[in-house]
């Protein structure tokens, strides 16, 4: 009877030891998987931090770069268009020039723009008593514009008076003038060439702002 009891608390000891022993080995490795999901999650953290860490130093050396080649960039462009905007109005006024020196050099020309403006200072004018100031060099032709002109001028304008005043200084054209003195039509060929200027230039430079842009 004893010799039954003792094996059976030897059964029962050993089955106490193996169940420790499992329960050991299962404690032992759910240790191990936490420790390894543990320090997966560390390194996943670490290499997280570490690309954190390279891109915010990237973007603040991008940040830092464009910070400091911005105002050269805007110095270049300035550079750029104070060029393109120089060479613009230079090759205007080399145009202005070269059309200025064609009308004064040609006779029919010079007649044709001096005849398109006086219709235009009579036409514009209110006043019926006009005196007409030929530029230098320009009182004979002006003469004959007149001559030519008036008498269809005065269908339009019904007592129309003009009289031809002393020759003034400028390249080319005429000043008409008022008897009262209150009325002036500019009529010279240095006002056709800024008028032509203030209309062309301001649409080439917007060209040039708006091919900057696209580039």
């Amino acid at each position: 009877m004893m010799s039954e009891n003792q094996n059976f608390m030897e059964a029962i000891i050993k089955e106490l030891r193996s169940a420790a022993e499992e329960e050991y080995q299962r404690i032992i490795r759910e240790a191990e998987e936490e420790a390894k999901r543990i320090l997966d999650e560390a390194n996943v953290k670490a290499e997280d931090l570490r690309k954190q860490k390279i891109n915010q130093l990237l973007t603040e050396t991008r940040q830092k770069i464009e910070a400091e080649l911005a105002p050269r960039r805007l110095e270049i462009r300035r550079k750029y268009l104070a060029e393109r905007y120089n060479y613009i109005f230079n090759l205007l006024e080399e145009v202005l020039s070269q059309v200025a020196l064609e009308v004064l050099r040609d006779e029919n020309h010079y007649y044709a723009f001096l005849s398109k403006r006086f219709e235009e200072a009579i036409q514009n004018m209110k006043n019926n008593q006009i005196t007409i100031r030929p530029c230098r060099g320009s009182k004979t032709i002006i003469e004959k514009v007149i001559r030519d002109k008036t008498s269809a001028l005065t269908k339009v304008k019904p007592g129309l008076v003009l009289s031809v005043g002393e020759e003034i200084d400028c390249q080319g054209g005429f000043v008409a003038e008022s008897a009262d003195a209150k009325e002036y039509f500019n009529a010279t060929l240095e006002a056709r060439l800024t008028e032509i200027r203030e209309r062309v230039l301001p649409e080439l430079l917007k060209k040039l702002l708006y091919e900057n842009k696209e580039k």
